[in-house]
């Protein structure tokens, strides 16, 4: 859907599709080059 595919140049909203190389698509862990940001950045809040 649009609200899940923020990122328009990793993935296609209407076919709920990731785009060529795209690892992911959406999120505070995706970054603008369409891959997962590396596991030192921190991108969200931690729970206990």
């Amino acid at each position: 859907t649009l609200k899940n595919c923020t990122h328009r140049e990793c993935c296609d909203p209407m076919s709920c599709r990731l785009k060529n190389k795209a690892t992911c698509g959406s999120g505070e862990c995706c970054s603008q080059d369409c891959t997962v940001k590396m596991n030192d950045v921190v991108c969200r809040k931690s729970v206990d």
